[in-house]
Parts: structure tokens; sequence; C-alpha cells
């Protein structure tokens, strides 16, 4: 597992990594982003293979998700946007999964200015 936590100190408009596969392959089995902040957070998420800054969607981050007991955080392999990018591959056991190619990172960027909030990812998965 792995957690990146964004605060007021990252720069905004500024894509940041939250996962790289650097030597190994990665699978990714989930993906979750929570927010303390009391506003909507809008993020963009970014696939880089090196080379090439692809972005993939925007989403929304609800106000206070995962972090206070009542909104839950997002799960950006189930959000419609992300399902469609994340979960195209399947164990046989039917488990949603997205390989991540040795060199390749996952970015995420976002663009209102945190004051004294964290947006916070969590991800999981296994090293090849």
């Amino acid at each position: 597992m792995e957690s990146k936590g964004i605060t007021s100190s990252t720069p905004i408009n500024t894509k940041f990594t939250v996962l790289t596969s650097s030597a190994s392959d990665r699978r990714l089995y989930g993906f979750a982003v929570l927010s303390n902040d009391n506003a909507i957070q809008t993020v963009k998420i970014h696939l880089n293979d090196g080379t090439n800054i692809v972005q993939v969607f925007t989403l929304a981050i609800p106000a206070s998700s995962g972090t206070n007991g009542v909104a839950s955080a997002v799960d950006v392999f189930g959000n419609t946007l992300g399902e469609s990018v994340f979960q195209k591959m399947r164990e046989p056991n039917g488990l949603a999964y997205f390989n991540i190619p040795a060199g390749w990172s996952i970015q995420m960027e976002y663009n209102t200015t945190l004051v004294s909030e964290t947006i916070t990812t969590h991800l999981f998965g296994e090293i090849y």
C-alpha cells in the first residue's frame, strides 16, 4: 500500500506523482482519494509513461470525504470515469486490476488553493 498526502505546500496546477513503477511492473487493485477540506476539490488523474503525460479524467472529491465518518472516500476504481480506465482487466476470480509497466507513474493535480486542508491518496497492489 502506498499513501501520498497533498497539503497547502504543494503548488496548484502542478502534476505530482502518487505512484511510480520504477524497476518492476506493478499491479494496482485499489485507488482512493480523501479530503479534509470543507469544500469540493477537483483533481485530475494522469498517466505518465516516462515521456508522455496523458490526462485520463477529472474527478470531484466531496467535502470531508473519507475523514468525517459521513462522506466516504472516493473510490477511483469504482468511479464511472475511473472504471473505464482502471477496470479493463480481471483476475480469474473477477477482481479488477490495472497493470502499471516499469517506468510508468500515476500523477494527480488539483487546481484549488489549499489553506490548511489535505488531499490524500491511498493505492494498494503488488510489485512484480
